[in-house]
């Protein structure tokens, strides 16, 4: 595990030495910042690096959490996809290199920077982006069917992750790692056991396509970031995490992600050459989806009480469960919304 506590001058010598070999001698790092850290896989910089009076931005990606069965690949993995995903013309951003042992940074890589807001209420609220929310759910739809008709040849070393070897048994396991004994949840699982069908298709999926991992300018979707829970799976879970209620932002109204119709995203998705949509498996998913969001949340809360990772994100997260579990029940109960 790396020590998130490190020192911005530590990290800065480092990343200066980092730039020099891969840009030349000539080159100055400037300006790294360290953005709050509200996930719990990777911890995220920014920096400039400036040579002969150009000046590219640079982001930092680099592990602080990783264990077996953990809901997050490892830092290798995640560079590997962006570089596939890239190369296959998925907005996302450029890859640039994987850090080396020698790089005194731990395990991760260097992308490009890209500009755009990624922060939901933003994106929701602010009337200069009108436009793009306008445009918002149709262009999710054309990029969900763009990343699940990807061959999942290229990405046959996910094969063996707990999420895509079994997405259900994976998360059994991690809400009984992190304690357990939530009636709520426990219905939902023995819902889920008695209700699970196969699948025809198991594709390459992002994991978390979501508001707080889309980057939208005045157009709309401009990039698609954090691929960490990517994993093989059903195409319908990801169309229906994107619908949970728990990513609207407080505008439940608009089903998808608090800016959309789910018809338009069902849709630009098939328009776009993505899966046939199957409303059953659908709103398994969707059951599936409150649970997995509820042992994310209880794996924070451990991660604040039990180990060095305390944040008042994490602690937070105890409260979030609380309003998964309503969500959840009333998804259980047949509720519509």
């Amino acid at each position: 595990m790396v020590d998130d506590s490190a020192d911005l001058g530590e990290i800065s010598g480092s990343l200066q030495r980092l730039a020099e070999k891969h840009f030349g001698s000539s080159c100055i790092v400037k300006n790294l910042k360290r953005p709050p850290m509200l996930g719990g896989a990777n911890e995220t910089f920014i920096f400039d690096v400036e040579q002969r009076s150009k000046i590219q931005r640079l982001v930092l990606r680099r592990q602080t959490y990783f264990e077996n069965n953990s809901p997050f690949l490892a830092m290798s993995h995640q560079y590997t996809i962006l570089q596939k995903v890239f190369r296959n013309k998925v907005a996302t951003p450029e890859p640039l290199f994987e850090l080396e042992s020698t790089d005194c940074l731990g395990k991760g890589f260097v992308m490009r920077f890209v500009e755009g807001e990624t922060i939901p209420r933003k994106i929701l609220a602010n009337e200069s982006l009108d436009v793009a929310r306008r445009k918002l759910t149709e262009q999710c739809g054309r990029t969900l069917a763009q990343i699940h008709r990807l061959s999942t040849e290229e990405f046959n070393f996910l094969g063996g992750s707990a999420d895509s070897k079994d997405a259900l048994q994976a998360q059994i396991e991690r809400y009984e790692k992190y304690g357990g004994r939530q009636p709520a949840l426990e219905l939902a699982i023995r819902w889920l056991q008695k209700n699970r069908r196969e699948y025809p298709v198991k594709r390459l999926l992002h994991g978390d396509f979501r508001l707080g991992n889309i980057v939208v300018g005045h157009e709309g979707f401009k990039y698609l970031l954090d691929w960490d829970c990517c994993h093989l799976g059903d195409p319908m879970e990801e169309l229906a995490w994107l619908c949970l209620k728990s990513w609207r932002f407080g505008k439940v109204e608009k089903k998808v992600g608090g800016f959309g119709d789910r018809e338009i995203l069902y849709r630009s998705y098939l328009d776009n050459g993505g899966y046939e949509i199957s409303q059953e498996r659908i709103r398994w998913w969707k059951i599936f989806g409150y649970l997995r969001w509820a042992v994310l949340n209880m794996m924070q809360i451990h991660g604040h009480m039990n180990s060095s990772r305390k944040s008042l994100p994490f602690a937070i997260c105890g409260r979030n469960i609380c309003l998964i579990e309503y969500d959840l029940l009333m998804a259980l109960k047949g509720e519509k919304f």
